[in-house]
C-alpha cells in the first residue's frame, strides 16, 4: 500500500518558502523598463494634455465675450442707442463708464461692479481671462494684512476706443475726436447707428488685450493705414491667438501670423512712449479693419 499522507508531506517539503513568492516577483531590468514606458506614455500624453487645457481656455475665453457683447447690446437697447460711455484718463477709466478704474492697479472688482455693464450680468470672472497669470500686488492694511501680497489681474478686457471712447467725463454729444499725441486724429462716436452699415461685422467691441497694455477700458488703435505701429497691444494667451466679440454680435479666435504680437517684452513690459512697429504679416491691418472708421 502506498503511503499518501508520506509522500504528499514529502513533495510539499520540497516547495521550500520563498521560491514561489520569487518566481512572481519583478527583477531590476523589468521594472526600469516599466519605468521607461510609463516616462514615454508621460512624455506622449502631458502636450495633449496641455493643448485640450488651452482650448478649454479659449472656449470659456469666447463665452465670456459672448456675455459681454450681450451686455454691450442690452445697454445700447435700454439707452437710445447711446453706445456705454468708455472715458478715460491718465490710464484709469472714469466713472459712468462700462467699467472704471485701472486694471494695473485695482485689488477688487468693485470697479467693475460700479460700470455701467455690471447690471446686465453680475459674474466678474467674464471680465478676466482664465489664461491670465499676471499678478497684482495688494499693499499691506492694518490690522487684516500686515504685509502687501499678491492676487490675479481682476479684468484683462477692453472696449475699441472709436466705440464711445473720450477723455472727458463730461464731454459735448459726439462723435469726438481722439488721437495719440496730437496725430493722426480719428472719430470716436456716441451711438450704436453711427457705425457704418457695411462694417458691422467686421467692427471690433471687445479685446482681450495685453496684460502690460490694459489699464483703462480703451482697447486704443489706430485706423488702417493711419499709422504702422500698434497703440495698445492685444493678448497671445490662447495658443499664440486672441478673441475678439464684434459689433454684430459673433465672437472668433485669431492665431497671430507675424512676430510683433507674440514678443514676449511687448506683451510683459509694454512702454506706451515706444509703440510696437507692425511687421510684414496681416496682423496689424487685419486688427485695424476693425478700429476706428471715418468719417
Amino acid at each position: 500500500m502506498v503511503d499518501l499522507t508520506r509522500r504528499d508531506a514529502t513533495a510539499l517539503g520540497r516547495q521550500t518558502p520563498g521560491v514561489g513568492a520569487s518566481q512572481g516577483a519583478f527583477t531590476l531590468i523589468e521594472l526600469l523598463v516599466v519605468i521607461a514606458i510609463i516616462a514615454i506614455l508621460a512624455a506622449m500624453l502631458l502636450p495633449v494634455l496641455s493643448r485640450a487645457k488651452q482650448m478649454g481656455w479659449k472656449a470659456q475665453e469666447l463665452n465670456n465675450f459672448k456675455q459681454l457683447q450681450l451686455c454691450w447690446h442690452m445697454y445700447i437697447l435700454d439707452n437710445n442707442d447711446y453706445l456705454p460711455p468708455n472715458f478715460v484718463s491718465g490710464g484709469g477709466a472714469l466713472s459712468n463708464s462700462w467699467v472704471v478704474g485701472d486694471a494695473q492697479t485695482d485689488t477688487s472688482t468693485l470697479n467693475i461692479q460700479h460700470g455701467v455693464l455690471f447690471q446686465y450680468n453680475q459674474q466678474v470672472l467674464i471680465y478676466v481671462c482664465p489664461a491670465n497669470t499676471k499678478l497684482i500686488t495688494v499693499p499691506a492694511s492694518l490690522p487684516l494684512h500686515p504685509t502687501s501680497y499678491q492676487i490675479p489681474q481682476v479684468r484683462t478686457c477692453s472696449i475699441e476706443i472709436s466705440l464711445g471712447g473720450n477723455n472727458s467725463k463730461t464731454p459735448a454729444a459726439g462723435p469726438w475726436t481722439d488721437s495719440y499725441n496730437g496725430s493722426p486724429t480719428f472719430n470716436t462716436y456716441q451711438k450704436f447707428n453711427w457705425i457704418q452699415p457695411t462694417r458691422i461685422a467686421q467692427k471690433i467691441v471687445f479685446c482681450d488685450e495685453a496684460q502690460e497694455s490694459l489699464d483703462d477700458g480703451a482697447f486704443a488703435l489706430y485706423p488702417l493705414g493711419d499709422a504702422n505701429s500698434w497703440w495698445n497691444l492685444p493678448g497671445n494667451r490662447h495658443m499664440n491667438g486672441t478673441v475678439w466679440s464684434f459689433a454684430d454680435g459673433h465672437c472668433e479666435y485669431w492665431k497671430w501670423h507675424g512676430t510683433v504680437v507674440n514678443t514676449a517684452s511687448y506683451q510683459t513690459t509694454y512702454q506706451p512712449d515706444a509703440l510696437p512697429a507692425g511687421d510684414s504679416s496681416d496682423d496689424l491691418p487685419r486688427t485695424q479693419l476693425g478700429g476706428a472708421q471715418y468719417p
